[in-house]
């Protein structure tokens, strides 16, 4: 029998990356990545309609933790604006640098 699991995959890219002075570390990007998996949930909306998508972002997060959008596109208007309200009320605890990150999130329904 084929179930259905709906995820959220928020992979980065290194492509263009600004930074304030450090270069980025393994540790923060991983730090920023797994923030975003565990707390970017497959919103409910979403999942009623089986609804896929990409939604890119350019993200900065602030030497407090906070993040803060600078760009975001998808074709998808609901996916984009449920990741931009998620992602402007993240923080990370204990972050000490100024950096950013584009993104690309991924919501698919996966058969499996």
């Amino acid at each position: 029998m084929k179930k259905l699991v709906l995820m959220a995959i928020a992979t980065v890219f290194m492509v263009s990356i600004a930074f304030s002075g450090n270069a980025p570390t393994k540790v923060n990007t991983k730090k920023i990545t797994n923030v975003i998996q565990r707390k970017l949930q497959y919103p409910a909306f979403a999942k009623d309609k089986q609804m896929e998508g990409d939604v890119y972002v350019n993200i900065a997060v602030d030497n407090k933790g906070k993040f803060k959008v600078n760009y975001i596109s998808s074709p998808n208007k609901e996916l984009s604006a449920y990741v931009l309200q998620e992602l402007e009320n993240m923080v990370i605890k204990d972050f000490k640098s100024y950096q950013t990150f584009d993104m690309k999130i991924v919501f698919k329904v996966e058969k499996i």
